[in-house]
């Protein structure tokens, strides 16, 4: 799976707690800035891996 399509599937992924209620709209942001945060981090370990190579 390309970087692309993962980011684009976090970020349209429904928000729910395990008993299916809505998150409050703060909090869906919050995991949204912390996955594109995460993604970030992994496309620079893959520029850095590339450059070792």
């Amino acid at each position: 799976m390309g970087v692309a399509v993962a980011q684009e599937r976090c970020s349209q992924k429904p928000l729910s707690t395990a008993d299916g209620w809505d998150l409050p709209s703060c909090l869906k942001n919050e995991i949204k800035r912390e996955c594109q945060r995460l993604w970030q981090v992994i496309e620079m370990i893959m520029e850095v891996e590339a450059e070792q190579r």
